[in-house]
């Protein structure tokens, strides 16, 4: 039965794997040479030498001649021939697996990737990782800010009402002032007059002033505003959060910590330069 090819790579690379056999092929292919010529080329017996020589002779790698009392071993063409298509093919595999793993590194890069390898071109001394991570954080802000934008769009509500909706849920309070309103927000945007009496007109909260001269007034979220605004969250579950929902759930407690570690640090950041 004829050899596979990967049958024949065993063999061959098998029998080269020993240092001393490799040595003696790279003699036989300078020119034919008995055993005893070998051996005083090598470091070890002339009985070893025959024996390594066997061992080539079965992997095909050599071939054996009586000369007289003499058996010349000299290396075999037809073998060469193998071996030089077998590494031929292991060279265009090792080279498409290359091209492969670099096709997919560039792959992996993304348009800020990019702009900081250009960047760092024409400033040497930039800090490529920090200032990339920056620029895509903000990139990433912007991002969940225009899906937040048409989350909310789709039920006729901006952004900072639907806030105002989610606050008041979550502060779980039948009734708040507006002042503790505006301090509940977790974006410290102020709360606009047109919002609310917007929010108001549509049912959604309920405003009522404390007394007609305090200027004191008070707001609650309505039936009808939490049913609008669970309704907008399931929603969101697959609009605005539907690339970090599919995150592994080890990478979004790593991403979390890492988040909050970075967040105490630019609070720390802001609070240095005062106000």
């Amino acid at each position: 039965m004829t050899p596979t090819l990967h049958e024949q790579q065993t063999n061959f690379f098998g029998a080269l794997s020993d240092p001393t056999r490799h040595a003696i092929f790279r003699l036989v292919l300078v020119r034919p040479m008995a055993v005893k010529v070998i051996a005083a080329e090598m470091p070890v017996s002339q009985p070893a030498v025959s024996q390594h020589l066997q061992v080539l002779k079965a992997s095909g790698l050599v071939t054996e001649q009586r000369q007289g009392r003499f058996r010349v071993y000299a290396a075999n063409p037809a073998a060469l021939d193998r071996l030089a298509l077998q590494l031929s093919t292991l060279r265009d595999e090792v080279l498409a697996q290359r091209s492969a793993a670099a096709q997919s590194r560039e792959d992996d890069f993304d348009a800020v990737d990019r702009a900081m390898d250009r960047w760092s071109c024409q400033w040497p001394g930039l800090d490529g990782l920090s200032t990339g991570l920056h620029l895509r954080l903000r990139v990433i802000a912007s991002l969940l800010e225009t899906l937040s934008e048409k989350n909310a769009a789709r039920a006729q509500l901006s952004v900072p009402e639907l806030g105002v909706l989610g606050t008041l849920d979550r502060l779980a309070a039948s009734e708040i002032k507006l002042s503790e309103l505006t301090e509940g927000r977790l974006m410290h945007q102020a709360t606009e007059p047109d919002h609310l009496h917007r929010l108001e007109a549509r049912g959604f909260i309920a405003l009522r002033s404390e007394t007609p001269s305090s200027g004191v007034w008070s707001v609650s979220l309505t039936p009808a505003g939490r049913e609008a605004l669970h309704r907008i969250m399931d929603e969101q579950q697959t609009m605005e959060l539907a690339a970090l929902c599919t995150m592994a759930r080890d990478d979004q407690l790593r991403l979390v910590t890492l988040l909050r570690s970075l967040l105490r640090k630019l609070r720390t950041t802001l609070d240095s330069l005062g106000s």
